[in-house]
């Protein structure tokens, strides 16, 4: 399975993609929106994946060691768009992710 690992306009790891899977590894402290509370990525890297095959997107939390996971049609259907000076993000609020188990972590 190929892996192709995206990076931000500002050069920060953003997310792998293998086969369909578009990931992250975040810490819930740091990474999710409170306002929205909900998970979000760059919509630049969504459209790339996207464009490379991704069709679900995964946050690996690790804090709480939970799994997310939801398909990227609906992220985008869902998504809010934000803008705090780092770029278009797209933030879909937690009640749409499924929640997995750290059981999925360790297949990571």
């Amino acid at each position: 399975m190929n892996k192709v690992t995206f990076k931000s306009a500002n050069g920060k790891f953003a997310g792998t993609l293998e086969g369909e899977v578009l990931w992250k590894k975040v810490k819930k402290s740091r990474h999710l929106y409170q306002t929205l509370n909900g998970w979000g990525w760059d919509e630049e890297i969504i459209m790339q994946a996207s464009q490379k095959g991704a069709q679900e997107l995964k946050i690996i939390e690790t804090e709480e060691n939970k799994v997310y996971r939801v398909d990227i049609a609906l992220f985008m259907d869902k998504a809010v768009e934000v803008n705090y000076g780092y770029g278009r993000q797209l933030i879909l609020p937690i009640q749409y992710w499924i929640l997995g188990n750290d059981k999925q972590m360790k297949l990571l």
